[in-house]
């Protein structure tokens, strides 16, 4: 499982993969979307971690939720969603490609609609997250940032993802959109999410 990180190493990783910061402190809310994926990545667990960071007037701001950046099994093995297999985002930056609208058509959250993402294909059913080169594909997947489906804290990932990242907690996730909703006020709608492995 994934440690929160700090915000120095956040902003260290960042620096050192040449990642663009958002951090012009003018207005509130200009918002760094960073995950960090598991290291250790094991199927159905919440071991990674989404970090929120924006500078305001000098002062920096942090949070970090439990969340999964991978599928869960449901989708890795039991029902495909595409032929050539599930979804696994593939770590790097993806500027300006998300935007507030309804998962599903069901609730307000973060919907990969401006622009494409690269992910892995990984169609062989079983438990390892096969990410390789010769996987990859681009294009505009509704990889979605998203919470489970019910109340409370979530065990499993199990059917909850099929390559979204998804928050474990129902309240993290609504402390996260109350977030991007201030941020949406200030900045538009228009986010960009960095995936660190």
């Amino acid at each position: 499982m994934a440690p929160f990180p700090t915000t120095d190493e956040l902003l260290g990783e960042m620096e050192e993969r040449g990642h663009a910061l958002f951090m012009n402190d003018s207005r509130d809310y200009n918002l760094n979307l960073i995950a960090t994926r598991d290291p250790d990545p094991r199927m159905d667990q919440f071991g990674c971690v989404m970090s929120v960071i924006w500078s305001y007037g000098g002062d920096l701001n942090h949070f970090n939720y439990r969340i999964t950046t991978l599928p869960g099994s449901y989708y890795m093995k039991v029902r495909l969603l595409n032929h050539e297999g599930c979804a696994i985002l593939k770590p790097g930056q993806y500027r300006g490609v998300y935007t507030t609208g309804l998962h599903r058509g069901k609730y307000l959250a973060l919907c990969q609609r401006r622009g494409p993402v690269t992910v892995y294909r990984d169609g062989d059913r079983d438990n390892e997250f096969d990410m390789e080169p010769e996987m990859e594909r681009t294009g505009r997947f509704g990889i979605n940032i998203h919470r489970c489906g019910r109340d409370g804290l979530v065990p499993r990932v199990g059917a909850n993802s099929a390559g979204c990242l998804v928050f474990q907690s129902h309240r993290d996730f609504d402390h996260f959109m109350k977030i991007i909703i201030l941020a949406e006020e200030n900045w538009g709608d228009r986010f960009s999410l960095t995936l660190l492995d």
